[in-house]
């Protein structure tokens, strides 16, 4: 079943084209963090937002020119992988950008 696009899912950047997106890795995950965040608030699903982001992952490989290493080797993967295999990549790229959040405020980031 298809999910539909919602805009909080747009990864371009302002004012550029989504085939130019080139950011950096760290960048990509902190966007993937962002924009699954807004999708649970709205009500999504963990399967929701990992469906779109297999999505996601599927227009970028078919559409986007791998510029980093990380990008080639998602694409190399992507490539290769069945459906059910690409949402268990997005479901663990979901978790990576989770888990790579930057510390709270005020945070001590694992001292003490």
């Amino acid at each position: 079943m298809p999910v539909k696009h919602l805009p909080c899912f747009d990864f371009s950047p302002e004012g550029r084209a989504p085939v130019a997106f080139s950011e950096n890795f760290r960048h990509m995950l902190d966007r993937l963090r962002e924009r699954a965040g807004e999708a649970k608030r709205m009500g999504m699903s963990d399967e929701d937002v990992a469906a779109i982001t297999a999505q996601i992952g599927d227009w970028l490989a078919r559409e986007a020119e791998p510029r980093t290493y990380e990008q080639r080797l998602l694409k190399e993967f992507w490539d290769v992988c069945n459906e059910e295999e690409k949402r268990v990549i997005s479901r663990a790229l979901l978790r990576v950008a989770e888990k790579s959040a930057p510390a709270p405020v005020g945070s001590r980031g694992g001292e003490g």
